[in-house]
């Protein structure tokens, strides 16, 4: 899970849409 770091929408990647950490740790919602 994304503890530290801030929570963005993962949209550059064109996948579904999700909660990527700064440390590159998806998080599904």
């Amino acid at each position: 899970m994304c503890l530290m770091g801030t929570l963005q929408k993962k949209t550059l990647t064109g996948k579904s849409e999700g909660l990527v950490c700064s440390d590159n740790t998806e998080l599904n919602v």
